[in-house]
C-alpha cells in the first residue's frame, strides 16, 4: 500500500513543472493579446484622423489669421482705464498697456500678410486668389495703421492732455479699421467662391473661416 501511494504521489515534481508551464503559457498569450489590442487602437485612432490638403491647410491659416486681426483689433483699448489725475504711474501703465496692443495688431497683420504669401502653388487658381487678398490685406492695414499711428502718439505723450488726445485719434481710427477687417472677410468669401471647386470647397469648410469673430458693439 505505501508503494502504490508513494507512486501516486510522483516525488519527481513533474506535475508542478506542467502547471508552472501551463501558467507560463497563459501570461504569455494575455500580454500578446494586449499588445496586439494597443496597436490596433494606435493604429485606429492615426487612421482617424484626416490629411488636409494643400487647398484646405491654406484656407485654414488665412482665416484664422484675419480672425487674429479682428480679435487684435476689438482688444484695442478694450481693458483701459486712465484717469489723467491719477499721477505719472497710471500714466505709465496706460501707455504700456495700449503699446502692448497696438504691437499685436501689427504682428497680426504681418502673419496674415506671411499666410496669404503662402499660397499652394500648384492649386489651380491659387495665384490670382492671392493677389486678390493680397490687394484686400493691403487696405485693411491701411485702416489699421491709422489706429497704430494714434496708439503710438499716445505712448510718446509725456503729460496726461498728450495722452488723452493721442488715444482719441486712435479711437477715432478704430471703428474704420474694424469695419476693414470684417469687409476683409467678406472679400475671402466673395473671392474663393468664384475659385476653383477645389479652392471654394477648402475656404467653404474651413472651420477659422466660419469662425468669424463677433463684432463688438462699440
Amino acid at each position: 500500500m505505501r508503494t502504490a501511494r508513494s507512486a501516486d504521489l510522483n516525488p519527481s515534481g513533474s506535475g508542478r513543472h506542467s502547471r508552472s508551464r501551463r501558467l507560463l503559457a497563459l501570461g504569455s498569450a494575455t500580454l500578446l493579446t494586449a499588445s496586439l489590442a494597443a496597436c490596433s487602437g494606435s493604429d485606429s485612432a492615426s487612421t482617424d484622423a484626416p490629411t488636409l490638403s494643400a487647398e484646405e491647410q491654406w484656407a485654414e491659416s488665412v482665416c484664422a489669421s484675419t480672425n487674429t486681426v479682428q480679435t487684435s483689433l476689438e482688444a484695442l483699448g478694450a481693458d483701459l482705464s486712465f484717469d489723467p489725475a491719477a499721477g505719472d504711474s497710471a500714466l505709465e501703465q496706460a501707455k504700456a498697456t495700449l503699446t502692448t496692443q497696438a504691437t499685436a495688431v501689427k504682428s497680426a497683420l504681418t502673419d496674415l500678410g506671411t499666410t496669404i504669401a503662402d499660397v499652394p502653388v500648384d492649386v489651380e487658381g491659387a495665384a490670382q486668389v492671392q493677389t486678390e487678398l493680397s490687394n484686400a490685406k493691403a487696405s485693411l492695414e491701411e485702416s489699421a495703421q491709422s489706429v497704430v499711428a494714434g496708439v503710438e502718439s499716445a505712448a510718446s505723450a509725456e503729460t496726461a492732455q498728450e495722452f488723452v488726445t493721442g488715444s482719441a485719434v486712435a479711437v477715432a481710427s478704430l471703428g474704420a479699421a474694424q469695419q476693414s477687417a470684417e469687409a476683409f472677410f467678406t472679400t475671402i468669401s466673395t473671392v474663393t467662391s468664384a475659385a476653383n471647386e477645389e479652392l471654394s470647397t477648402a475656404f467653404a469648410a474651413a472651420p477659422s473661416c466660419q469662425a468669424q469673430p463677433t463684432p463688438s458693439a462699440s
